[in-house]
């Protein structure tokens, strides 16, 4: 369905002269509305198992920009002709002559059709962010004729959306709002078959023994010299584990934690962003940070997979599903933040159900970089699941997409996980017929530990034993580490359709031989 839009622009009316006619921007622009616009990415979503905004037309771009949402539009951009821009992201310099011309052409242009009808922006008006390392920026979009020149300019990869708030189709409560991923999943008294205490009296989560990690212990370096990455939401400035005492007890080998943060909340478009630190308050990275690396130690908090590793920990979002702006932005920012420290590892227990242009920029440069990138394949609501398995960016080739299953024989997803062609690994986290029954973690505060579940945790376990993997030799390269891992995957040298290489066992990993 379309609306024909009526609505009155500041300095967008036509003005007559004698010599001078001023187009009316509006004349013959008509919007999808939402419930369109919301079943075209289902449909897409349901059929290809992805998509993309370079897929729907200009009205329907111009409508998503402005009708609802924030009126800003991020454009990927590139010298014309430029070759192979995917591969040679980390290459790129946007502060060269050759970028900085292609961008402020860009900028030139739509300001120039704002002037046309009559419409003066400032470039510190329209430009309402430009990244200093990767390709894009963002604009402010009130007429659909900027839509119109900026797709159907060589100089653009991507145009799309800053910000989409989808609702599912015939599911009007089922918006995506607040804060996913959020909060303790702990409900109760955690049953002692779900942890065990060690000969030197460290807990361990029953899911680590499943999938063989308490074995790998034994012959590996338990992630000693590896530098693993984590971009959530934080970490607890009140867990010492994940801060003064993470070099403690039986991981007391000289390892460090290093805490940042990217995130910057919404603000005013005449507002400068600014972070707001590395603190978590939302809980569900330091369950992450806590499961790839806590400490060994006997005080009652469960022990981390790489317990001799370093971590580098960014808050790049608030929540896990990355469909606003500024969420968008952190991630980028942290994805290039770990690019050029010397991190081997970067796990990402976060997404959203379709494809983001300068996420899609980010995770290329940091892999271009050397790193090895994991993400969630997905945990979310019934009607998500219902309508796409894998969610960007595990959707990315870059990327190994990680899910999870529960601990029957044979492969049974956990509690609204997602599964798919796109599956890489799969890790056993959830006891079969009791979605409460996860995996063990750090709480915010105390010693009493938490349980957390789905696919981010398998992603954040998987991580941790990729490191043990590295750290039998680290100077070993990520494609040695990679073969390795897949080597000792249940379906190697097969891969099935929804759940990739299949379960990994940590021990075969980590004693094949390098």
């Amino acid at each position: 369905m379309l609306i024909a839009v009526t609505a009155f622009l500041m300095g967008s009316c036509s003005t007559r002269t004698e010599d001078n006619v001023t187009p009316d921007p509006q004349q013959s622009v008509e919007l999808v509305n939402k419930a369109t616009r919301d079943k075209i990415i289902a449909d897409n979503l349901k059929t290809k198992g992805e998509f993309e905004w370079a897929w729907v037309d200009n009205a329907t771009l111009f409508s998503a920009i402005t009708d609802g949402n924030d009126g800003s539009m991020t454009v990927g951009y590139m010298p014309e002709g430029f070759k192979n821009i995917n591969t040679r992201m980390h290459e790129i310099d946007v502060k060269s002559s050759e970028w900085v011309k292609a961008k402020e052409q860009l900028i030139s242009d739509i300001q120039a059709v704002y002037k046309k009808y009559g419409i003066n922006k400032t470039r510190k008006e329209l430009v309402l962010r430009e990244h200093d390392v990767l390709p894009f920026f963002k604009v402010s979009v009130s007429i659909v004729q900027v839509v119109d020149l900026v797709r159907n300019s060589p100089k653009v990869r991507y145009a799309e959306p800053s910000t989409y708030n989808f609702t599912m189709p015939g599911q009007n409560n089922h918006r995506i709002t607040g804060s996913p991923g959020c909060g303790s999943e702990t409900s109760g008294t955690i049953p002692s078959a779900d942890y065990f205490r060690a000969s030197d009296n460290a807990l361990v989560s029953w899911h680590l023994e499943k999938n063989r990690v308490t074995q790998a212990w034994g012959i590996s370096g338990k992630g000693r010299n590896i530098n693993l990455g984590v971009i959530d939401t934080g970490t607890s400035p009140a867990q010492p584990k994940l801060g003064s005492s993470f070099n403690g007890g039986y991981s007391n080998v000289g390892r460090r934690i290093q805490r940042y943060g990217t995130f910057a909340p919404s603000v005013w478009f005449w507002q400068k962003r600014k972070i707001d630190g590395p603190n978590d308050d939302c809980g569900h990275g330091t369950s992450m940070s806590g499961v790839m690396a806590a400490p060994r130690t006997t005080d009652g908090t469960p022990t981390g997979v790489a317990y001799e590793s370093n971590l580098y920990a960014v808050r790049g979002t608030d929540d896990v599903m990355l469909n606003s702006g500024d969420e968008q932005d952190g991630v980028s920012d942290a994805l290039v933040l770990l690019a050029n420290k010397n991190t081997h590892i970067i796990s990402m227990s976060l997404g959203n159900l379709w494809s983001v242009g300068q996420i899609a920029d980010a995770v290329r440069y940091a892999y271009g970089k050397g790193k090895m990138i994991f993400s969630a394949a997905g945990t979310s609501f019934s009607w998500a699941n219902n309508i796409v398995g894998v969610i960007f960016p595990a959707t990315m080739s870059e990327i190994l997409a990680v899910t999870g299953v529960t601990d029957r024989n044979g492969y049974k997803e956990c509690h609204n996980c997602h599964y798919g062609r796109k599956v890489d690994f799969v890790l056993v986290m959830q006891r079969d017929g009791s979605s409460s029954r996860t995996a063990l973690t750090l709480p915010m505060s105390g010693n009493s530990p938490d349980q957390v579940g789905g696919s981010s945790v398998a992603t954040a376990t998987m991580a941790g034993i990729a490191a043990l993997v590295w750290s039998t030799n680290p100077s070993q390269s990520r494609a040695t580490v990679l073969q390795r891992l897949k080597s000792s995957a249940e379906f190697y040298p097969n891969r099935n359709s929804s759940f990739g290489w299949g379960k990994v066992d940590a021990y075969k990993a980590v004693a094949s031989v390098q």
